[in-house]
């Protein structure tokens, strides 16, 4: 009996590693790929005004980047897509198949001044921030996926932390 079940589990244990060449899971076609859909969504950001009044805005006029992802590897990035004046981007007619598990993200990275409070200085001032963020999803045919991004730059607080807690 011990003698078959190590000739089973011999068996099995090549067939696994000569069933799939490695090649052939990691490397994605996208040509091959019949479907294709659409990714939109909204980048917004946190600013602070001199008074130190934060808002969630749109982000307008920004580059939005997206990455192809198969079997946790970047197939292809596209971009850049502009964000509209209501902050929206789409990237449409994107590769894919029910079968195929292709995933996407999409990130944003600008710098732009804002309000932040300087303690020495006890009050509001201007400094550049560097805002970036992603929002990732999966890919299936004929359904649009929605990646809104939102951003905070590093010292800014969120005021919508505050309202969750």
């Amino acid at each position: 009996m011990k003698k078959v079940l190590f000739t089973i589990c011999a068996a099995a244990i090549a067939l696994a590693f000569t069933g799939c060449k490695e090649e052939e899971q990691s490397k994605l076609d996208l040509n091959a790929l019949k479907g294709t859909t659409l990714v939109k969504g909204t980048v917004y950001y946190t600013v602070a005004d001199k008074d130190g009044d934060y808002e969630i805005k749109a982000a307008s006029g920004k580059n939005v980047y997206l990455n192809l992802i198969y079997n946790g590897e970047v197939v292809k990035t596209l971009g850049p897509v502009t964000t509209n004046s209501r902050g929206e981007y789409t990237f449409d007619k994107l590769p894919c198949n029910e079968n195929i598990g292709v995933s996407v993200e999409a990130y944003v990275s600008f710098e732009e001044e804002n309000y932040d409070y300087d303690f020495d200085k006890g009050k509001w001032v201007l400094k550049n921030f560097l805002f970036q963020g992603l929002e990732d999803g999966s890919l299936t045919p004929n359904w649009e996926a929605i990646l809104d991004i939102y951003l905070n730059s590093g010292s800014l607080v969120n005021p919508l932390d505050e309202i969750l807690m």
